[in-house]
C-alpha cells in the first residue's frame, strides 16, 4: 500500500478553518479525501458545514480535544480506517480550535504501522490577522499552532493596513522563520497550493534548513530568547557524528526536553558517509534520512530547534562532545 499523505488544519476559533478546508475540498476535486473533523463539545455541527463530494468521508470527533483523546477515539478510528475497503488517497485532519498539533504530528511517527501507511505532507496554521497579536498575548495555543506549522495562512487580511501587515509578517517569521507563509481573505486559495507538497521529506527538510541559514541571523535569535515565551535558535559546527553515539544523545535529549522543544530539524554529519544525515523530532520522536550527498558542500552539522527555554550554548557543548575524535 502507497503511503497516504496527511494534511493537519489548526487554527484559533474563528481563524476560519472549515472554510480553509472546504475551499480545499473544492479545488482538488480528483482527490478522494477522508477527513477527521473534530469540535470541542458533546454536539460536533461543523461537519454539517463541511463540502460533501461523492465517495468523501467524514469522521467526526466530539466532546474533547483530539490532541487529548489521540491514543483513543482517534486512533481507533484510524485503525477502523485502515481495515476497512474506503478507497481514498489523502487524508485531512481539522482540528479544533485549541488543539495542539504536535500530538497529531507525534501519532504518525510514533509507530512503524501507521508510518508505514501514512507520512505527515504539512501541518498548517490558520491565522486570524486581525486580532493576531491579541490572541498572542492571550492564548498559548496560537503560538504552539505556529511554530508547529509548515504553512501559515494569514486571513482577514481586508481588515488589517498595510503597517499592521508589515509588522505581523516580522513577527511570524521570527517565531517560525521556516515557514512558508499566505496572505488571504475569507481563506481563499487563488493561486495557493496546500497538498502534496512534501514538507517532512529530507530533501525539503535539507532545502529549509539551508534557506533559513541563509536568511536568518544568529543575532536574531539572541534578541528573540529575552522576549519571546517560544523562539527559534540555529546551531552550527563543522565534525563527525557517530550515528548510533547520536541516537543514544537524542533519545536522552528529547526524552527530558519534549516539554519544551516544540521542534527540531537539521542536517549532520556521520562519520564516512558521503550523504548528509537528515533529521527532524517532534516531541519525544525523531527520524534519521539519508539526505543528498556532500559532493562539494562543505561539511557541516546544521540545526534549527523551536521551544520555550531553549538553552543554546548547552545544548551545541553536549553535541560536540559527542563528536567523533581524531582517535577514533
Amino acid at each position: 500500500m502507497k503511503q497516504i499523505p496527511v494534511t493537519i488544519i489548526t487554527g484559533f476559533l474563528g481563524a476560519g478553518k472549515t472554510t480553509l478546508l472546504n475551499q480545499i475540498i473544492k479545488k482538488h476535486t480528483a482527490k478522494k479525501f477522508v477527513i477527521f473533523e473534530n469540535e470541542f463539545g458533546s454536539e460536533n455541527i461543523d461537519s454539517e458545514l463541511i463540502y460533501k463530494t461523492e465517495g468523501g468521508n467524514i469522521y467526526e470527533l466530539s466532546n474533547g480535544c483530539i490532541c487529548c483523546s489521540i491514543t483513543n477515539e482517534f486512533g481507533l478510528m484510524i485503525n477502523s480506517l485502515l481495515l476497512s475497503n474506503k478507497q481514498f488517497n489523502h487524508l485531512l485532519i481539522e482540528t479544533t480550535g485549541i488543539a495542539d498539533p504536535a500530538s497529531i504530528q507525534e501519532f504518525f511517527v510514533s509507530g512503524e504501522r501507521i508510518r508505514s501507511k501514512f507520512y505527515v505532507d504539512s501541518t498548517i496554521a490558520l491565522i486570524d490577522g486581525e486580532n493576531f497579536f491579541d490572541l498572542l498575548t492571550d492564548r498559548s495555543e496560537v503560538r504552539q499552532q505556529l511554530v508547529l506549522a509548515d504553512q501559515v495562512i494569514v486571513n482577514k487580511m481586508d481588515r488589517i493596513d498595510d503597517l499592521k501587515k508589515e509588522q505581523l509578517d516580522q513577527k511570524l517569521r521570527l517565531l517560525n522563520p521556516t515557514a512558508r507563509i499566505y496572505y488571504t481573505q475569507f481563506a481563499q486559495l487563488n493561486g495557493i497550493n496546500l497538498l502534496d507538497n512534501h514538507f517532512n521529506t529530507a530533501e525539503k527538510v535539507e532545502q529549509l534548513t539551508y534557506n533559513h541559514f541563509k536568511t536568518v541571523q544568529l543575532v536574531n535569535d539572541e534578541k528573540a530568547s529575552k522576549h519571546e515565551a517560544i523562539t527559534t535558535c540555529t546551531i552550527s559546527f563543522k565534525g563527525d557524528f557517530e550515528e548510533e553515539r547520536f541516537r543514544f544523545w537524542m533519545d536522552y535529549f528529547l526524552k527530558f526536553n519534549s516539554s519544551n522543544l516544540y521542534r527540531m530539524k537539521g542536517i549532520i554529519c556521520i562519520k564516512n558517509e558521503p550523504q548528509k544525515m537528515i533529521f527532524q523530532s517532534v516531541k519525544g520522536y525523531f527520524t534519521l534520512e539519508e539526505g543528498n550527498y556532500w559532493n562539494d558542500t562543505p561539511r557541516e552539522n546544521k540545526i534549527v530547534l523551536i521551544g520555550k527555554n531553549i538553552n543554546k550554548e548547552e545544548i551545541e557543548k553536549s553535541l560536540k562532545q559527542i563528536l567523533v575524535t581524531e582517535t577514533e
